[in-house]
Protein backbone atom coordinates (compact mmCIF):
# COMPACT_ATOMS: atom_id res chain seq x y z
CA UNK A 1 0.00 0.00 0.00
CA UNK A 2 1.65 3.00 -1.20
CA UNK A 3 1.44 6.29 1.48
CA UNK A 4 -1.77 8.99 0.76
CA UNK A 5 0.45 12.65 0.79
CA UNK A 6 -1.19 15.95 1.73
CA UNK A 7 -3.42 17.16 -2.13
CA UNK A 8 -0.59 20.20 -1.96
CA UNK A 9 2.53 18.12 -0.85
CA UNK A 10 4.96 19.04 -3.74
CA UNK A 11 5.89 16.08 -6.07
CA UNK A 12 9.31 14.66 -7.37
CA UNK A 13 9.59 12.45 -10.21
CA UNK A 14 12.86 10.56 -10.55
CA UNK A 15 13.60 8.54 -13.84
CA UNK A 16 15.89 5.52 -13.58
CA UNK A 17 17.77 3.30 -16.32
CA UNK A 18 17.91 -0.02 -17.00
CA UNK A 19 14.04 -0.48 -17.52
CA UNK A 20 13.72 0.22 -13.95
CA UNK A 21 11.11 2.78 -15.06
CA UNK A 22 10.46 5.58 -12.69
CA UNK A 23 9.04 6.66 -9.19
CA UNK A 24 7.28 9.80 -7.81
CA UNK A 25 8.48 11.21 -3.87
CA UNK A 26 5.80 13.45 -2.15
CA UNK A 27 7.92 15.96 0.20
CA UNK A 28 6.16 16.00 3.46
CA UNK A 29 6.03 19.41 5.97
CA UNK A 30 7.21 17.71 8.91
CA UNK A 31 10.83 18.29 7.99
CA UNK A 32 10.97 21.46 6.15
CA UNK A 33 15.03 22.12 5.94
CA UNK A 34 15.61 18.86 4.06
CA UNK A 35 12.76 19.08 1.85
CA UNK A 36 14.15 22.65 1.47
CA UNK A 37 17.31 21.53 0.58
CA UNK A 38 15.88 18.49 -1.46
CA UNK A 39 14.34 21.09 -3.58
CA UNK A 40 17.06 23.53 -4.09
CA UNK A 41 19.09 20.26 -5.23
CA UNK A 42 15.80 19.05 -7.39
CA UNK A 43 16.02 22.41 -9.32
CA UNK A 44 20.63 21.69 -10.20
CA UNK A 45 19.52 18.82 -11.14
CA UNK A 46 22.22 16.99 -8.36
CA UNK A 47 20.87 13.51 -8.54
CA UNK A 48 20.86 13.28 -12.73
CA UNK A 49 23.93 10.10 -13.86
CA UNK A 50 24.38 9.14 -9.86
CA UNK A 51 24.13 5.28 -9.35
CA UNK A 52 22.42 3.20 -7.20
CA UNK A 53 25.21 2.80 -5.24
CA UNK A 54 23.40 -0.07 -2.20
CA UNK A 55 20.61 -2.10 -1.88
CA UNK A 56 19.92 -4.46 1.12
CA UNK A 57 17.13 -6.59 1.12
CA UNK A 58 16.91 -9.99 3.59
CA UNK A 59 19.88 -12.86 3.05
CA UNK A 60 18.81 -16.26 3.25
CA UNK A 61 18.76 -16.55 7.25
CA UNK A 62 17.86 -13.08 8.50
CA UNK A 63 15.34 -10.72 8.59
CA UNK A 64 16.15 -7.28 6.92
CA UNK A 65 14.19 -4.54 5.00
CA UNK A 66 14.36 -4.09 1.46
CA UNK A 67 15.78 -0.55 0.84
CA UNK A 68 18.04 1.68 -1.71
CA UNK A 69 20.56 4.08 -1.08
CA UNK A 70 21.76 6.58 -3.76
CA UNK A 71 23.60 10.38 -3.60
CA UNK A 72 27.22 9.68 -3.56
CA UNK A 73 28.69 12.05 -6.18
CA UNK A 74 31.54 9.49 -7.00
CA UNK A 75 29.43 7.63 -8.94
CA UNK A 76 28.80 9.97 -11.18
CA UNK A 77 28.99 8.39 -14.88
CA UNK A 78 31.85 6.55 -13.50
CA UNK A 79 31.28 2.59 -14.72
CA UNK A 80 34.63 1.51 -12.76
CA UNK A 81 32.98 0.94 -9.04
CA UNK A 82 36.18 1.03 -7.61
CA UNK A 83 36.27 5.06 -8.17
CA UNK A 84 32.79 4.97 -5.95
CA UNK A 85 33.57 5.83 -2.55
CA UNK A 86 31.31 6.57 0.19
CA UNK A 87 34.27 7.94 2.55
CA UNK A 88 33.61 11.89 1.54
CA UNK A 89 31.72 13.95 3.38
CA UNK A 90 27.96 15.22 1.72
CA UNK A 91 28.66 18.59 0.91
CA UNK A 92 24.64 19.13 1.63
CA UNK A 93 23.65 18.84 5.08
CA UNK A 94 20.97 19.84 6.97
CA UNK A 95 20.49 20.04 10.84
CA UNK A 96 18.49 16.63 12.07
CA UNK A 97 14.78 17.02 12.33
CA UNK A 98 12.89 15.01 14.29
CA UNK A 99 9.81 14.60 11.81
CA UNK A 100 7.85 12.09 13.66
CA UNK A 101 7.68 10.75 10.11
CA UNK A 102 8.11 6.49 10.33
CA UNK A 103 9.90 4.66 7.96
CA UNK A 104 6.40 2.55 6.85
CA UNK A 105 7.08 0.93 2.86
CA UNK A 106 8.07 4.36 0.72
CA UNK A 107 9.79 5.95 3.34
CA UNK A 108 12.40 8.46 1.89
CA UNK A 109 15.00 9.78 4.58
CA UNK A 110 18.62 11.10 4.13
CA UNK A 111 21.39 9.39 5.39
CA UNK A 112 23.19 10.06 8.94
CA UNK A 113 26.03 12.30 9.04
CA UNK A 114 28.44 13.73 12.03
CA UNK A 115 27.87 16.21 14.50
CA UNK A 116 23.74 16.03 14.48
CA UNK A 117 23.42 16.81 10.98
CA UNK A 118 21.95 15.03 8.18
CA UNK A 119 22.26 14.64 4.43
CA UNK A 120 19.71 15.59 2.05
CA UNK A 121 21.70 14.55 -1.51
CA UNK A 122 22.52 10.89 0.36
CA UNK A 123 19.10 8.98 0.15
CA UNK A 124 17.23 5.90 1.42
CA UNK A 125 14.25 4.54 0.33
CA UNK A 126 12.62 2.13 2.63
CA UNK A 127 11.16 -0.53 0.37
CA UNK A 128 9.64 -2.47 3.18
CA UNK A 129 8.51 -1.21 6.35
CA UNK A 130 11.97 -0.80 8.32
CA UNK A 131 10.74 0.91 11.89
CA UNK A 132 14.22 -0.05 13.20
CA UNK A 133 15.11 3.70 11.63
CA UNK A 134 12.61 5.71 13.05
CA UNK A 135 14.60 8.20 15.07
CA UNK A 136 18.14 7.31 13.48
CA UNK A 137 17.42 8.95 10.09
CA UNK A 138 15.01 12.07 9.13
CA UNK A 139 11.93 10.83 7.10
CA UNK A 140 11.14 13.72 4.91
CA UNK A 141 9.15 12.24 2.35
CA UNK A 142 7.30 8.84 0.79
CA UNK A 143 7.17 7.41 -2.62
CA UNK A 144 3.22 7.95 -4.09
CA UNK A 145 4.11 6.09 -7.51
CA UNK A 146 6.21 3.15 -8.46
CA UNK A 147 7.12 1.69 -5.59
CA UNK A 148 7.05 -1.85 -7.87
CA UNK A 149 10.12 -0.36 -9.85
CA UNK A 150 12.00 0.23 -6.60
CA UNK A 151 10.99 -3.29 -5.52
CA UNK A 152 12.75 -4.88 -8.71
CA UNK A 153 15.53 -2.54 -7.97
CA UNK A 154 16.18 -3.80 -4.77
CA UNK A 155 15.78 -7.56 -6.36
CA UNK A 156 19.01 -6.91 -8.92
CA UNK A 157 21.39 -9.22 -8.87
CA UNK A 158 24.63 -9.19 -6.97
CA UNK A 159 27.75 -10.87 -6.49
CA UNK A 160 26.78 -14.28 -4.82
CA UNK A 161 29.34 -12.85 -1.58
CA UNK A 162 26.73 -9.53 -1.58
CA UNK A 163 23.76 -12.17 -1.95
CA UNK A 164 24.77 -13.90 0.93
CA UNK A 165 25.17 -10.97 3.19
CA UNK A 166 22.10 -8.96 1.84
CA UNK A 167 24.25 -5.74 1.44
CA UNK A 168 25.47 -4.67 -1.89
CA UNK A 169 25.39 -3.18 -5.25
CA UNK A 170 23.69 -4.12 -7.64
CA UNK A 171 25.98 -5.97 -11.05
CA UNK A 172 23.92 -3.83 -13.68
CA UNK A 173 24.86 0.42 -13.00
CA UNK A 174 21.00 1.59 -12.45
CA UNK A 175 21.58 5.42 -13.01
CA UNK A 176 18.87 8.36 -12.06
CA UNK A 177 18.39 9.67 -15.86
CA UNK A 178 16.30 12.67 -14.66
CA UNK A 179 14.26 14.15 -12.01
CA UNK A 180 11.36 16.61 -12.41
CA UNK A 181 9.57 19.13 -9.79
CA UNK A 182 5.94 18.04 -11.12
Amino acid sequence: MLFRSPADATKVKFELSGGYGSFVVALMPQAPRHREAFLKLVEQGYWKDLAIDEIRRAPKNRKQAQELHFGLESTRGADDRSKWTDTEASKNQVDFEDSNLSHFSGAVSGRNAADGKSCADRLWISVEDAPDHDGDRVVFGYVVEGLENLKKVCEAPMTTQEEEQGIGKPSDTIRVTSVTKL
